[in-house]
């Protein structure tokens, strides 16, 4: 990868506070943190050449695969509603996703990665790895379970969250 998140991050002029030092608001606040997490993950995916939306899909099917469409829009957050058919669309074109007749019901289309795709996502893995790796460093020795328990219960009451929420039970299930 080269540079750190925090380097991209320095280098695309966010500045890193050590704590909440920035003037305004809870809400101002959570909103400059949203921002500064979405600027750190777009800058480490962009050697990539993903956007952090198709770098979702990667990140779901290397999980989740084989899913339907509508089984994908179901568990992704970048996307409104359960048809991201033209970000699927793109990922198809340019060889990240397969689509598959199934088997059992030939109305049903199949979405899986082809070898490129799961190359990518070990790459986005690393850099979702290393954006935690990070964000650790910025809150380190402080507590941050309360503010982590109010943001489950908020996210919760919102379609992304209950999104993350399907995640974690797919992730528990035993695998067969």
């Amino acid at each position: 990868m080269g540079q750190t998140l925090s380097q991209l991050g320095r280098r695309a002029g966010l500045r890193m506070y050590g704590t909440a030092s920035a003037p305004g608001s809870a809400e101002l606040l959570a909103r400059h943190g949203v921002a500064l997490i979405d600027r750190l993950f777009a800058a480490g995916l962009r050697p990539l050449g993903l956007t952090p939306a198709q770098a979702e899909v990667l990140t779901v099917l290397a999980d989740s695969a084989p899913l339907t469409l509508s089984g994908l829009g179901e568990l992704l957050i970048c996307e409104s509603g359960t048809n991201p058919s033209r970000l699927v669309d793109r990922m198809v074109g340019v060889g990240l996703v397969d689509r598959e007749v199934a088997s059992d019901d030939r109305r049903h289309i199949l979405l899986s990665l082809t070898a490129e795709g799961t190359a990518l996502a070990g790459q986005v893995a690393a850099v979702e790895a290393e954006l935690e790796s990070t964000l650790e460093t910025l809150i380190a020795g402080r507590t941050t379970a309360p503010a982590l328990a109010l943001l489950r219960r908020m996210a919760g009451n919102f379609p992304a969250g209950q999104a993350l929420e399907r995640r974690k039970e797919l992730a528990s299930r035993p695998t067969v």
